[in-house]
């Protein structure tokens, strides 16, 4: 059968039956436009993973813990023997459970590692509140300060690290606070509040040797708090690739959240332990 003969047979088939080529048509333009919105989708997903990883982790970094609880890897159902290092933590499914967490001691032994160029331990403390100059108080979560992050800031910089009581001020925080605007704010100074830890064990002492009442210890357990000032270095714009829940985010550097930290903790089995680390592994990056 010639060429001619083919095209010919195709047009016949198209007159005697425009329906049928009319929805085989919407078909295949459908199909390729579902085909099309599934792969730019899927591409999105994945720029926005890159960046949320590009922006906020080092890749010379290995996250270290001590237990596969933290990763939801644990065997649940088996009784398992104390030691002081465990802590209280949470379960994937959100249940209160021990989780044998790392403690200094732990930390040491891994800086001593050969190959290992730091450890640096992932803070986080919740603030009961913080301040500004128009004294109005808001709930606030501060984090270590990785150097691998790139925030993009709307006023102020950061160098390879930040200073000590320097810290990285949210957009959205800059007006409720009171200051002016982001620029006006570089500089300036904003009031940390933490809950600070009761040692009960000595008040405890305290209180069989008739140092201090019941009365006194009670108002002790609820009332203590402590409060340090931090200058703000830079206001981050709101994050577009960032963990979900992180937006709002205060950064500072890692001694200063660890002292905010051992204020909260000290007295409690959570002092001085971690679920996880970061190490980097010197030369890394290059892997």
């Amino acid at each position: 059968m010639y060429v001619a003969d083919l095209v010919k047979r195709s047009g016949r088939s198209i007159k005697s039956a425009k329906i049928r080529t009319l929805l085989t048509a919407m078909a295949i333009g459908v199909g390729t436009f579902a085909l099309t919105l599934t792969m730019a989708a899927s591409n999105g997903a994945t720029n926005y993973v890159n960046g949320v990883i590009a922006d906020n982790f080092d890749p010379a970094e290995l996250i270290v813990t001590n237990d596969e609880a933290v990763l939801g890897q644990a065997n649940t159902t088996t009784p398992r023997e104390y030691d002081d290092s465990f802590s209280t933590g949470s379960s994937n499914a959100g249940a209160t459970t021990q989780v044998k967490y790392l403690t200094e001691r732990d930390v040491k032994k891994i800086e001593n590692m050969d190959g290992v160029e730091y450890v640096r331990r992932d803070i986080t403390v919740n603030a009961r509140y913080i301040t500004g100059p128009n004294d109005k108080r808001y709930v606030a979560t501060i984090q270590t300060f990785s150097p691998a992050q790139q925030p993009s800031l709307a006023a102020g910089s950061i160098e390879n690290q930040l200073q000590g009581n320097q810290i990285i001020l949210p957009e959205a925080y800059v007006s409720v606070l009171g200051f002016e605007s982001a620029e006006r704010a570089i500089g300036q100074k904003i009031a940390v509040t933490v809950q600070q830890s009761v040692d009960t064990a000595a008040l405890q002492k305290q209180l069989q040797s008739g140092q201090l009442t019941a009365d006194k210890l009670a108002e002790l357990s609820q009332n203590t708090t402590h409060t340090e000032s931090f200058t703000i270095a830079a206001v981050q714009h709101a994050p577009t690739t960032v963990q979900p829940g992180t937006e709002l985010y205060l950064y500072a550097n890692e001694s200063d959240v660890r002292a905010l930290n051992d204020i909260m903790t000290r007295g409690t089995d959570n002092y001085q332990k971690y679920a996880y680390v970061f190490v980097r592994v010197k030369g890394g990056e290059d892997e």
